[in-house]
C-alpha cells in the first residue's frame, strides 16, 4: 500500500494472527503484535489490584491508557 501524500510505503501492524489468553473468567486473542503482559498470571495480579483500587476510590469514570488491549476496561464494566 503508498501513501501518495509521504511517498512512503505503510505497513499493517494489525495482525490476523491471535494467541489465545486467559485472565481470570474471560477468554481473550490477542492479536501477536498487541502489548499484553508478561503473562497471565500477572495480569490477572494487575487487575486485582486495580478491582480493589476501583472500590476505594469510587471513580465516575476513567480512562485505559497505555495498556495494551484495554484490558483493565474489560474488567471494570
Amino acid at each position: 500500500m503508498d501513501n501518495f501524500a509521504l511517498k512512503k510505503e505503510i505497513k499493517s501492524i494489525i495482525s490476523e494472527e491471535f494467541k489465545p489468553k486467559k485472565v481470570f473468567d474471560k477468554e481473550l486473542r490477542v492479536s501477536k503484535g498487541s502489548f499484553f503482559q508478561s503473562s497471565e498470571k500477572s495480569a490477572e495480579i494487575l487487575i486485582s489490584l486495580f478491582l480493589e483500587e476501583l472500590k476505594i476510590i469510587q471513580p465516575n469514570s476513567f480512562l485505559d491508557l497505555f495498556a495494551g488491549i484495554g484490558l483493565f476496561s474489560l474488567f471494570a464494566l
